[in-house]
């Protein structure tokens, strides 16, 4: 029975040594891959507005983004910081957030 549970003991230990630090590595890599894989990206669909809340705010404010009923499709927005009213993404316009999960259905 001793020599069983030292078999069993050395067993096990070979095995954390051979796989453990692999299927550590591996849960790792997922918990940091998963949360930006889960989520597809939305695509506003035309005559999309949003509704910022607040319309003035500083560091640290909290912010209610709300959009018009079935305005984007997806699961997920970026949210920016931009002065044109334009709708492409400039490279002077701030990323603010990103895959932001939509809720209610957009």
């Amino acid at each position: 029975m001793l020599y069983a549970l030292k078999r069993v003991k050395k067993v096990s230990k070979k095995f954390y040594e051979k796989y453990g630090v692999s299927a550590l590595l591996v849960l790792l890599a997922l918990s940091v891959v998963a949360p930006f894989v889960a989520l597809s990206q939305a695509t506003a669909t035309k005559g999309a507005y949003l509704t910022v809340n607040p319309t003035t705010f500083a560091p640290g404010t909290a912010v209610l983004v709300s959009s018009s009923s079935g305005a984007f499709t997806g699961q997920a927005v970026n949210i920016y910081l931009s002065s044109s009213p334009l709708e492409a993404i400039s490279s002077s316009d701030v990323l603010l957030a990103s895959n932001v999960p939509l809720s209610n259905g957009g």
